[in-house]
């Protein structure tokens, strides 16, 4: 159907389903993979034409995927109670194990049978309509408009850590190499994918996304400051207040003039604190509109 399929090589093992806690965690891990990981490009497409084929018209089936993407993350990372996002996934979580072995929170093999049965049944629907939506292409007029674009989508597709070797490297040709590149990348990300798309099919990745990424780097000086407000009242001693304000803003013109890691700026700050220059002496420049396009201009 494409020249990678609809997924690609999966490394993990098919997941051993006893004991069955055991197995839910493994299988979750393994579906995981599979919709997101190596069917990223594939699944969400065709996901797109399910209502175009009229498959799955009451969204049921295809809330598996966010299901799994839910579970993961329950069973897997620690989640802040004070977070809504957080509090909306247990919920979400414990609302479906509830359905599966009447209790939010699963214990006994019994009630890990169940979630286990639960979560492939669902699987199994899920591919099923995969397939379905396939066989639908297949006799479909329309279809080789439809490869056409599947193939377009897979020429798009640059994996997050494509990203990571380019960030690193413009980082220290730029004399930033302080910088994190996958808190960098995790931030501009779904910007830069978005901004390929505009371009044509023959582009250069490597020269596109070097543009990008100089660009986030020249016109987001704040995202690699490395102090904050809470740096300065620990450095310093000092209460919170207007102080710190005034001090940060001069931390960020340092760090502007002379990019350094948060050692080296706290240093500048405290030997330009000592020698009796007041941070107010020396006001931020008027703000003037910053040309946040690729390739734009960067006024300061």
């Amino acid at each position: 159907m494409s020249p990678h399929g609809v997924f690609q090589r999966v490394s993990l093992q098919i997941p051993r389903l006893e004991p069955a806690e055991l197995g839910f965690l493994r299988s979750v891990a393994y579906l995981f993979v599979l919709y997101y990981e190596v069917g990223d490009v594939a699944v969400p497409y065709l996901l797109g034409l399910w209502d175009a084929f009229g498959l799955d018209s009451d969204h049921q089936i295809r809330a598996h995927r966010e299901l799994v993407r839910s579970l993961r993350t329950f069973l897997q990372h620690n989640l802040d109670p004070t977070s809504s996002a957080d509090r909306q996934t247990r919920e979400a979580c414990q609302r479906w194990f509830a359905q599966q072995c009447n209790t939010p929170v699963p214990s006994s093999e019994n009630h890990w049978s169940a979630c286990l049965h639960g979560i492939l049944a669902e699987a199994e629907s899920f591919l099923r309509t995969i397939d379905d939506c396939l066989r639908a292409i297949e006799v479909d007029e329309s279809r080789e408009d439809i490869l056409d674009r599947w193939q377009f989508r897979i020429s798009r597709h640059h994996p997050p850590e494509e990203f990571d070797r380019i960030i690193e490297e413009a980082a220290a040709d730029l004399g930033r190499s302080y910088i994190d590149a996958v808190r960098l990348r995790k931030r501009y990300y779904d910007q830069w994918m978005d901004n390929l798309s505009y371009l044509s099919p023959d582009y250069d990745f490597q020269l596109e996304a070097r543009r990008l990424i100089e660009h986030a780097m020249l016109v987001d000086i704040g995202a690699g400051m490395p102090i904050t407000g809470q740096d300065i009242i620990t450095e310093f001693g000092l209460a919170p207040g207007p102080k710190i304000g005034s001090l940060l803003m001069r931390a960020r013109l340092l760090f502007e003039q002379s990019p350094t890691d948060r050692d080296g700026l706290l240093a500048a700050l405290r030997r330009e604190s000592e020698s009796g220059v007041s941070p107010e002496e020396h006001p931020p420049a008027e703000a003037r509109p910053v040309d946040t396009s690729p390739g734009g201009e960067v006024l300061v």
